[in-house]
């Protein structure tokens, strides 16, 4: 009965192998169905990434076919070693899939980056345009800074795709030579190479103008009525009041506030004032730690640590100098150098430069966006329109700091470093108003050419300057022919220590010294043929201003028609914007201010022959902007300087709209009775004059006092002389 029982037991607990046997079979083929399947997929994935690198992209430019034919073989050969890795199960599945997506990516935006590139460029260049409503660009100067960088990765013949073979992902970059194995390599210096996907993004990368003045202009009208109770606290001035401080807080607020946005410094530190006023350099930007530890002038930029491999740039102000120090500390493992005396600066010495510059830098933006809140509210509620760079520069340096700086950057022409000389020819040619430019002799590198416009409005060439040896003596002649002040030459040549200068005289020519033919620009007379106008029937100057205002009558389309007028005969330097009612209807004066509720205005100047901006309104036609302009003419070809009151008459409701409270609260500029900022230097005086040998013609007001005339006929005379 055991025995039966467990015989019975194991009967009905044995298993149905013939079932079993089905089951397996069915799911190896399943197996090897899903198999096939994914082999076959794999296959198709190579063959179709092979065809990718086979149709490599083919133009006109033989570099960019040998930049493009190198890579495709490359990306072939590192392809089919990652391929046999996988097959053979050395590599699994998604670290196949990692590469194969990086290849592809790689791999497209390599081939199509150039094209993008060109069309980022043509839109950053009209965004780096002024802008004639606003008066400012929409971009600020860092985007150009940007895209230029980018720029010389677009050398094909310098640069090559490399492929890095951990994971695929395809980089651009330079090469340097292995001694010990006799290849080339990437080169891996800080900023000598950048991922595809990281240059992608640089082309397409923006970075708006920060519109300081507007910001601060909010804040100031939010603080009238926190103005207005200090006030009765036995305070008799807004200037009292700024003192106060709980004003005071609440404007350092606003600047932090502003400056969290590290965008926002840069544009404030090269588009509000560009000069920094601790050097008297021009701020400017850098992407390697080392510059920006030795030169306080270069701010430094850093990928977005926001947004981690984007490879997208951002300005290296992270909001405290501990934060700046950790991120320094991460990203950079020893930035430790040899200086000139063979010592070791240690990578903690390097940082805290870095940190030390960086924080110096914001200190500047905050004092600046400061700065021009306090002198909003000493004047009024409402925010001037443009902050004075100038102004600012001035009170910080002293007159004695800006000529020494003047005399610094001359002497970077003589014997600066290649950056230095291309830094220092922008900011001397702006030293004097009518100098057009300075540039390198391209047949005589020790030749320093000048350009500037002689009393017809003519660009003369100035007798060379030697180079030679003395930096001295180079700095002399060419300070002292620009107009500045020789009484503070001789400390500012102290200051500046060039006399210490022992480098030899620079050859670099810069984007200044590039070769091409001098033009010769011609202010003509209102009712003369164009200047350099070659064809059988030359246009007058008077067609020209009538085809410019065509039939729009509003203050946009007469400023847009006054920068086409004056570009057109040969005035390149005209500042024209558009003043919008509602920032100038409470400053026109007179008791017919109520009349002129709907009109906007044109604010109109021309550096060199004005001595600041008139306020045009738009009830005036293209009549009255043609006396305004014939005016502007005569004074340019003669050599004079126009002051405000010699516009009087000359267009309708002169005296409504330029007045000391339009002045004061919209130009920001001393009115001194129609003067303009007073007391006039003789640079100001002479500042149309530019040949020693040129007789100087006689101003409107001279013509006045002299004949004995009224405004109106001595105007008459001026314009015919």
């Amino acid at each position: 009965m055991t025995y039966f029982k467990y015989a019975e037991k194991n009967a009905n607990s044995r298993i149905n192998w013939a079932d079993v046997g089905a089951d397996m079979s069915a799911m190896i083929s399943e197996e090897a169905r899903v198999r096939e399947e994914k082999k076959s997929a794999i296959d198709k994935d190579i063959r179709e990434f092979r065809q990718v690198l086979f149709d490599s992209p083919i133009g006109e430019n033989k570099g960019f076919n040998e930049f493009t034919s190198d890579f495709s073989s490359d990306a072939q050969e590192y392809s089919l070693v990652v391929e046999k890795l996988f097959r053979t199960g050395q590599m699994n599945q998604r670290e196949y899939n990692t590469i194969k997506a990086n290849l592809k990516q790689g791999t497209s935006e390599a081939f199509t980056i150039a094209e993008e590139y060109n069309a980022h460029y043509k839109l950053a260049r009209e965004r780096g345009e002024i802008d004639p409503k606003t008066g400012h660009p929409t971009s600020q100067s860092y985007e150009e800074w940007v895209l230029n960088g980018t720029l010389g990765f677009m050398n094909y013949s310098d640069n090559r795709l490399w492929i890095n073979p951990v994971n695929g992902m395809v980089s651009m970059g330079g090469s340097t030579l292995n001694s010990e194995t006799g290849e080339r390599e990437m080169n891996t210096d800080i900023g000598s190479y950048e991922s595809v996907n990281a240059l992608r993004n640089r082309t397409q990368a923006q970075y708006n103008y920060f519109d300081m003045d507007s910001s601060n202009s909010k804040m100031v009208k939010q603080l009238g009525d926190v103005i207005t109770v200090e006030m009765k606290k036995n305070v008799s001035t807004r200037e009292d009041a700024t003192k106060s401080p709980k004003v005071m807080e609440a404007i350092d607020n606003h600047a932090s506030a502003t400056l969290a946005l590290p965008t926002n410094i840069s544009s404030v530190l090269t588009n509000s004032i560009n000069i920094n006023p601790n050097t008297g350099n021009a701020f400017t930007f850098t992407s390697d730690p080392l510059e920006a530890a030795r030169n306080p002038d270069l701010i430094l930029s850093i990928p977005n640590p926001i947004q981690q491999g984007s490879g997208i740039p951002s300005p290296a102000f992270l909001g405290s100098g501990e934060a700046l120090t950790k991120y320094l500390n991460e990203n950079f493992k020893d930035l430790s150098y040899k200086d000139d005396k063979g010592e070791t600066v240690s990578h903690s010495e390097v940082v805290a430069q870095i940190v030390a510059n960086n924080t110096e830098q914001y200190d500047v933006a905050k004092d600046v966006v400061t700065t021009s809140m306090v002198s909003m509210l000493n004047k009024k509620e409402t925010a001037m329109t443009q902050f004075n760079n100038q102004q600012y520069y001035d009170g910080k340096g002293e007159k004695r700091k800006s000529a020494a700086s003047s005399v610094k950057r001359i002497a970077d022409i003589h014997n600066g470093t290649e950056s230095e000389f291309d830094a220092a020819l922008p900011f001397v040619q702006g030293l004097d108003p009518k100098v057009n430019r300075i540039y390198i002799n391209p047949d005589n590198t020790n030749e320093v050419l000048i350009d500037r416009v002689d009393t017809d409005g003519n660009i003369i060439t100035l007798e060379p300057f030697l180079k030679g040896d003395n930096t001295v003596d180079f700095v002399t002649s060419i300070y002292t022919t620009l107009g500045l002040d020789e009484n503070l030459l001789d400390q500012a040549l102290l200051d500046s220590k060039i006399a210490e200068r022992t480098n030899p005289a620079s050859t670099f020519t810069g984007a200044a010294g590039d070769s091409r033919t001098r033009s010769i620009t011609q202010i003509p007379n209102f009712d003369d043929p164009l200047p350099n106008d070659e064809s059988d029937y030359p246009r007058l100057v008077s067609d020209v201003h009538n085809e410019a205002f065509g039939t729009d009558k509003n203050a946009k389309a007469y400023s847009n028609a006054e920068l086409e007028f004056f570009s057109t005969v040969g005035i390149e330097n005209a500042e024209i914007k558009t003043l919008e009612e509602d920032d100038i209807q409470q400053y026109i004066s007179g008791s017919r201010a109520a009349d002129f509720n709907d009109n906007s205005a044109t604010q109109l100047f021309i550096p060199g022959v004005m001595t600041m901006p008139i306020v045009i309104p738009d009830n005036n036609t293209k009549l009255e902007f043609e006396a305004i302009n014939r005016l502007i003419l005569t004074a340019k070809r003669n050599g004079t300087l126009l002051i405000p009151n010699d516009f009087e008459g000359v267009f309708s409701d002169f005296e409504y709209y330029n007045n000391k409270e339009m002045a004061d609260k919209v130009l920001g500029i001393q009115w001194n009775n129609g003067d303009g900022p007073q007391p006039l230097t003789d640079g100001q005086v002479d500042a149309a004059v530019t040949d020693k040998n040129a007789t100087k013609k006689r101003s409107i007001a001279q013509i006045m006092e002299e004949d004995n005339l009224i405004r109106v006929e001595a105007i008459k005379i001026f314009n015919a002389q």
